[in-house]
């Protein structure tokens, strides 16, 4: 049965048939669609077959859906719109040479970021609430210091510069890259009933706590996840493989250098299993790496191996990668809506983008802990529903 569709969703689906008036298209998740021809492109469409081929597979805008008919009117015009919003052209001109590079995509970039804009621009992701402080301050005394420190964030001039690339990532991710981890997320969630994440620290608890965030009580998944890489219990790993013999599983393992001990050591153990189980011409294919793009021990195993790799990007370390394949990935393939997920950091980006401390709540929680810390020396973080 076809899963209901949202307006506004991006999904994708298989080209089936052309007709005069526009291309016919199976959803993925169940149902029809239809992109009439003056849905194709804001230009002039003399000839559909020029921006859809059959059987392509591919991302499409729903502009409504028909639930008696399981039937969706789809959009590519409404994917390819750029620069419709000036707020939107500032923040990317920085970025100008990578969105150039991919024009030709589908930008999840610009017109999810669109689509928040227009909806959701007054809304806050975050906000402070400093009442019950036990000493009030004013946030604007500290302006012209935040007037400073936000001038090193964006230069990328302040000590760890190098590694500030997560502040803009999200506005700079490969659509392509996204829907190659979608397509590759649902052929292993289609094909093995296990799924093993191999990492430590940043590289494994980003995906584990996206899913524990996002999982209700009544989740369930078509694909079990599961974690090694992390520890050097040998009950948790021998426990683990035992349960492994009867599984049908695939693996990725996560290390920027390949060479973090119990990344490594965890890794050996699922290869040699992988190898005893399916032989080594199978295995090959249940491998997957995340890791540096040139150097490192994973790398150069990865290339010669031909495992189906992604990459680690050298400007951002640890807990920020958690949205890129790092992250991205396994949260994929446990389901969860990672083009949505992207949609929510930008709109928390834009959210976070002045600075002015009276708006900035990044600032104003920054500045709170600052002055807190002069008095206090324990702090805790509570989450309450």
């Amino acid at each position: 049965m076809a899963r209901i569709y949202r307006t506004g969703e991006i999904i994708y689906g298989i080209v089936t048939g052309f007709q005069p008036y526009g291309a016919f298209v199976e959803l993925k998740d169940g149902g029809t669609g239809l992109v009439h021809i003056s849905e194709i492109s804001a230009d002039y469409v003399r000839n559909i077959e020029d921006y859809l081929k059959l059987g392509e597979e591919t991302l499409f805008y729903v502009i409504d859906y028909d639930e008696e008919r399981a039937h969706a009117r789809l959009s590519l015009k409404r994917l390819r719109k750029e620069g419709r919003n000036k707020r939107k052209a500032a923040l990317f001109k920085r970025n100008k040479k990578e969105l150039d590079k991919n024009k030709d995509l589908f930008p999840f970039i610009s017109e999810i970021v669109d689509e928040i804009l227009k909806k959701e621009q007054a809304q806050k992701m975050l906000s402070i609430d400093k009442n019950y402080c036990l000493r009030d301050f004013d946030y604007q005394n500290y302006q012209s210091e935040i007037d400073r420190v936000d001038e090193l964030i964006r230069k990328r001039t302040g000590l760890g510069g190098d590694f500030l690339g997560f502040l803009d990532y999200a506005h700079t991710f490969d659509d392509k890259e996204l829907l190659r981890i979608l397509r590759l997320a649902e052929e292993i969630r289609g094909k093995y009933d296990t799924f093993v994440v191999c990492g430590i620290g940043g590289s494994y608890l980003g995906a584990k706590a996206g899913i524990e965030m996002l999982k209700t009580p009544n989740f369930t998944n078509d694909i079990e996840l599961l974690f090694l890489g992390n520890t050097f219990s040998s009950d948790y790993t021998k426990n683990l493989l035992e349960y492994l013999e009867s599984r049908d599983f695939a693996i990725n393992v996560i290390s920027k250098s390949g060479s973090t001990l119990e990344t490594a050591i965890g890794f050996r153990f699922l290869r040699e299993l992988l190898i005893k189980k399916y032989g080594k011409e199978e295995s090959r294919r249940r491998i997957f790496i995340t890791t540096d793009s040139e150097k490192g021990e994973l790398r150069t195993l990865s290339n010669r191996e031909g495992y189906t790799s992604f990459v680690i990007p050298d400007n951002i370390q640890g807990r920020y990668s958690v949205f890129t394949p790092v992250g991205l990935f396994p949260l994929a393939i446990a389901g969860v809506d990672i083009a949505s997920l992207l949609q929510g950091v930008r709109k928390a980006m834009l959210n976070l983008e002045g600075k002015s401390v009276q708006e900035n709540a990044a600032y104003q929680y920054a500045l709170l802990r600052r002055e807190l810390a002069k008095e206090k020396t324990v702090e805790l973080f509570v989450s309450y529903e």
